[in-house]
């Protein structure tokens, strides 16, 4: 499996913005706030819930259940030591909480050993260090393999419902079809995640490309 990173541009040139936008007649989005985190105790959570071996701190290989931070390495381990601790953690929540967006757009494209796979379901899930307030997001894979991720309007307050897009956060990504049969390394077991913040180094539209 290979997750690719595509420039913005090519956002454009699928006719996509590369930001959240809201439906209907307005000139624009309402200002929607990040989502409530404390950054000190998700910090707390996440050692607690990954950390095997007692150090205080999640190496390379105990992220392999935390796929997000692993694929954001570079973001959270300040001190190059390899290992991330409860402070990196809640000093890149701090980072996300700084640029004051609560939802943004995101975009994949799913290929099946080499090929666009069409009927794909595609769920962002929260890591549940975060707290009840990131929300899983779903999209659904087109002729070309593309899905455009959104929160379920039953999961967003009334003021927010015709919005279309995901929260910043950090998510497991799992892959399922009705018909075709997609390994558990890609759903169950995945070892897909994704920081989902303006700057994360894989940025708002990512190829997945799946293997049998």
């Amino acid at each position: 499996m290979v997750v690719k990173n595509r420039a913005l541009g090519l956002l454009a040139a699928l006719g996509l913005s590369g930001m959240m936008v809201a439906v209907g007649c307005q000139s624009k989005p309402p200002r929607v706030p990040p989502p409530t985190i404390d950054p000190s105790e998700a910090g707390t959570a996440a050692i607690d819930e990954y950390d095997t071996d007692g150090d205080e701190g999640l190496s390379h290989e105990e992220l392999a259940k935390c796929p997000a931070i692993l694929s954001a390495m570079e973001l959270y381990d300040q001190n190059r030591d390899g290992k991330v601790n409860a402070d990196e953690i809640a000093d890149r929540i701090r980072s996300w909480q700084a640029h004051s967006i609560g939802v943004t757009s995101f975009y994949c494209k799913v290929l099946m050993d080499g090929q666009p796979l069409d009927g794909a379901v595609v769920k962002l899930v929260p890591e549940t260090f975060l707290g009840d307030a990131v929300k899983p997001a779903t999209g659904l894979s087109g002729r070309t393999g593309l899905a455009v991720l959104a929160i379920a309007a039953d999961d967003l307050p009334d003021d927010q419902k015709r919005l279309r897009g995901i929260h910043v956060g950090l998510f497991k990504v799992e892959v399922t079809h009705p018909s075709v049969t997609i390994p558990a390394r890609y759903n169950t077991a995945t070892i897909l995640g994704q920081e989902t913040a303006g700057d994360s180094p894989n940025g708002q539209y990512i190829v997945y490309e799946l293997t049998h």
